[in-house]
């Protein structure tokens, strides 16, 4: 079994089981019905699938963007990363006061979903609070959102863990095709202030918190599928996260090409990580996707309040 056959084991396992692993994006034209496109993330990550797409679309004035590359660190470096993940499990976020009917049987379709295309002047005042906090974007939008659901959650000593994917490509992937992602955790406690959030994401960058978590998701390359399959299973009850929060980053327009089209992506949901958050920008406006697993709520009411909410925190003075 290869690092990609493992990982996509991993997200067939969890849909077997009853989830919905599947990455939405969202083509909105500017006049007409919005058409969803839907990517299984086994096979697709967050990236590859706005790559897989666009090469699908030439007539889009959508410049591809130089997907940022990274050189695999030293084997020992990981494995150091990975130990240090394995001494922080088990993890159990905060409790929810939401709950829904959901049973796990079939794959069910989150319904209870919102985005936004923030305007140009909503996007530039987010940045400008963002730089002038000292904080980089994802660390801003991360610490509102996680404010904006603090009234559906119990007040308890419990902290909230948030999966954060990383993109790990080397240069060497030539398709869009295949699940190249790595993660880190983001744990914000009530007491936790933006600024630590920023220097806590710096420093598990930085000590390779993401490639401990690609080991972890690929993991099934050196134990072989029953083993692999039993630990699969064993994650929902030792990793409970309150979601998960991905920015796709910056695309550019084509120079002098009308912007009729904007686009939104929503995350995966499983019922042990049951929020899913994803920012994008295309050209000067960023647009804000949420959606909740159907354990929580199927209502859309509840997505665009909270929705509403986490931008109203962001650009409120």
């Amino acid at each position: 079994m290869t690092e990609q056959q493992a990982i996509k084991y991993w997200f067939e396992t969890v849909r077997d089981d009853g989830e919905y692993p599947y990455i939405s994006i969202f083509e909105i034209p500017q006049t007409g019905e919005a058409t969803e496109h839907e990517f299984f993330h086994g096979n697709f990550d967050g990236i590859g699938s706005m790559l897989e797409l666009l090469g699908k679309r030439p007539d889009l004035p959508l410049l591809i963007p130089k997907v940022p590359t990274r050189k695999d660190p030293s084997r020992w470096f990981i494995f150091l990363a990975f130990m240090r993940y394995l001494l922080r499990l088990p993890l159990f976020s905060e409790t929810w006061n939401l709950s829904s009917t959901w049973r796990p049987s079939t794959p069910e379709k989150p319904s209870a979903r919102a985005y936004r295309i923030l305007s140009e002047a909503e996007t530039e005042e987010v940045a400008s609070r963002a730089k002038a906090a000292g904080v980089g974007k994802n660390a801003f939008y991360l610490f509102h959102l996680n404010r904006a659901l603090d009234p559906y959650h119990k007040v308890t000593r419990s902290k909230r863990y948030w999966f954060i994917p990383v993109n790990l490509r080397t240069g060497e992937e030539k398709e869009p095709e295949g699940n190249y992602a790595g993660f880190l955790d983001a744990v914000l406690g009530r007491e936790t202030t933006l600024q630590s959030l920023e220097t806590t994401l710096k420093t598990r960058l930085q000590r390779g918190d993401a490639y401990a978590g690609r080991a972890a998701l690929s993991l099934g390359k050196y134990t072989g599928p029953f083993v692999w399959r039993f630990l699969i299973k064993m994650n929902r009850y030792i990793q409970v996260r309150t979601g998960t929060f991905t920015n796709l980053g910056h695309w550019d327009l084509e120079e002098g090409k009308p912007h009729h089209i904007d686009w939104v992506g929503l995350p995966p949901v499983i019922s042990y990580q049951p929020v899913g958050a994803m920012t994008v920008r295309l050209g000067n406006r960023q647009s804000l996707g949420l959606q909740f697993h159907p354990r929580l709520s199927r209502d859309p009411k509840l997505a665009e309040e909270v929705l509403r909410n986490w931008v109203r925190s962001m650009v409120q003075r």
